[in-house]
């Protein structure tokens, strides 16, 4: 029988030393011992040992190391990042081949990293899923387990689905990528590739799952956990790709509900309260921020140091490869006394972001989620409902937040608001979550790269481009009996 899983994702890690998960939100549990040394029974023996696979969980989306490009969920975004028209990378060096748009081969390490790392998450919170089931603790904590649960279960869905295929919009019968809701070993049959819309009924129901049942409504402190928002702001995102409109607003509402935020109120009152231009003035470095709905926190004797998201962008670290700089065309959305306008020439003539600024010690923590995103999600859909007067006056209300000059749009038709919507969610967002192409992508829209790109680089990329999905990992196709060569992406 072909294995499903290479041996590395099958050897799902479990964390020890749960006596320190009293200690402060910057730590991750120490001390990774596999689970075939580790029963089931004692893995979910009771509350404290389930949190402590879970915190085991959240530590790989931090770091699951292949190669200095390819390490936990950020590398994910970061690639992303690098294949739009908002970063250049003067001299090839990591993430070069994304830059390039040259990086989405059945062979080639982004994408069989991408692929396998998902599953990982997904493996590791199926077996949550079984082993809770008979493990002798109160219902109610069970069930707040299975929410917690399926919320990263979903979240590497998401992933997936949106680098292995094109837009939910699209074609929803388009092959996707296999559903698994049990946990696999080396023994393990493989699935088939499901419809897009299967993954994405997966997903959601996940997410309604999670938002409905997660007891942590709060941002709280350990913010490295999903929580009731964060949840709900995963749920927004899935809503928006698939022109869920009135669904994705509702999400949105619900993960800003922990700063105040009123449900279907558009004023500026109501959604400034979700808002903290502040959080730009020190770098984007600590999950304690008030912004921040989701982080993944960094502790100085856990640094991931060349490896680190701040290697590669923050040109002042002291240890990195410092090679991403700054489109002078996207450098130029950005007024004088705009808040984000945070960059500077740097002695080789290119535009670097001071937006992300690590910490001396290389303790700097990753950005996930940001209550920003969910405010510019109501402003898309509100347009969409053709609601432009609200969703200008949302828009406006960030805008504002940012730049105390910015005017409020006085556009009239729905399409151009939705641009300056997905401009605002660019100055916004970037270095976030892949934002800019993972918009074309879902908008279905062509991306055409200027300003101070290579010269061989300024071209423009159609809607629905190949280049914006990854094939099917060889070694997937070389192991699993029901995806063949017939199923691989063109």
């Amino acid at each position: 029988m072909k294995n499903r899983f290479s041996k590395y994702i099958v050897a799902t890690l479990i964390f020890s030393g749960a006596a320190s998960l009293t200690s402060c939100e910057k730590e991750f549990l120490d001390d990774p011992k596999p689970t075939d040394s580790v029963s089931s029974i004692d893995a979910f023996s009771n509350e404290q040992s389930v949190r402590a696979y879970f915190t085991g969980v959240y530590n790989q989306l931090r770091s699951w190391y292949v190669n200095h490009d390819t390490d936990g969920a950020k590398s994910y975004d970061l690639a992303f990042d690098l294949m739009g028209n908002d970063f250049i990378q003067p001299v090839n060096n990591w993430y070069g081949f994304d830059y390039q748009n040259d990086n989405r081969n059945s062979t080639y390490r982004r994408v069989s990293f991408t692929w396998n790392f998902h599953y990982n998450q997904i493996n590791d919170a199926n077996l949550i899923l079984e082993g809770i089931q008979t493990a002798d603790i109160p219902a109610s904590s069970k069930t707040a387990f299975e929410a917690e649960a399926k919320a990263i279960r979903a979240w590497a869905y998401f992933n997936l689905i949106r680098a292995y295929q094109h837009t939910y919009l699209k074609d929803k019968a388009a092959p996707g990528v296999p559903i698994y809701t049990t946990p696999t070993t080396a023994e393990t049959k493989g699935n088939p590739r499901a419809s897009v819309e299967e993954v994405y009924a997966l997903i959601t129901s996940d997410l309604e799952f999670a938002v409905q049942n997660l007891n942590n409504t709060s941002r709280g402190t350990k913010k490295f956990e999903i929580s009731k928002s964060v949840a709900s702001g995963l749920l927004a995102r899935a809503y928006l790709t698939m022109g869920e409109w009135a669904k994705a607003e509702n999400a949105a509402f619900t993960a800003l509900a922990s700063y105040g935020v009123a449900a279907n109120t558009y004023t500026e009152a109501n959604i400034v309260k979700a808002l903290r231009a502040a959080d730009y003035a020190t770098g984007f470095n600590d999950d304690q921020k008030a912004e921040w709905l989701w982080g993944l926190p960094e502790r100085a004797d856990q640094s991931l140091y060349y490896r680190s998201f701040f290697s590669h962008i923050d040109m002042d670290r002291t240890a990195g490869y410092k090679s991403i700089y700054m489109n002078t065309d996207f450098v130029n959305l950005f007024s004088a006394t705009d808040v984000r306008k945070l960059f500077v020439t740097k002695s080789n003539g290119f535009t670097a972001t001071t937006k992300f600024r690590d910490f001396s010690d290389l303790s700097g923590d990753f950005v996930m989620m940001r209550s920003a995103e969910m405010v510019l999600i109501i402003a898309e859909a509100r347009a969409e409902q053709a609601d432009l007067t609200n969703a200008k006056a949302v828009l406006y209300s960030l805008q504002k937040n940012r730049d105390p000059n910015a005017i409020m749009s006085a556009n009239a038709i729905k399409d151009a608001i939705i641009n300056e919507i997905l401009v605002e969610r660019r100055k916004e967002l970037y270095g976030e979550i892949g934002v800019q192409v993972q918009d074309v992508k879902r908008r279905q829209l062509s991306l055409t790269r200027t300003g101070s790109h290579r010269a061989a680089l300024r071209v423009t990329y159609p809607s629905n481009w190949k280049n914006f999905i990854y094939q099917i990992p060889s070694t997937e196709i070389d192991i699993n009996e029901n995806i063949g060569p017939e199923d691989q992406n063109e």
